[in-house]
């Protein structure tokens, strides 16, 4: 089996990152009581008055 290259790391991290992304945006909506995705900005996911703001905390 031949060992994947720098280019297929960065190929396939280009495929999880978003997975990861919305996938974290769906779960943390899934725990925010009443939030509306059309009516609401995803940042009022780690506000203080989300149920789990850690669900949703971003990379800095």
């Amino acid at each position: 089996m031949p060992v994947p290259s720098s280019t297929d790391r960065l190929l396939h991290a280009m495929y999880a990152v978003p997975a990861l992304y919305f996938g974290t945006l769906v779960l943390a909506a899934m725990l925010y009581p009443g939030y509306n995705h059309m009516g609401q900005f995803t940042s009022e996911l780690g506000s203080h008055s989300a149920r789990y703001p850690w669900c949703s905390m971003q990379v800095r």
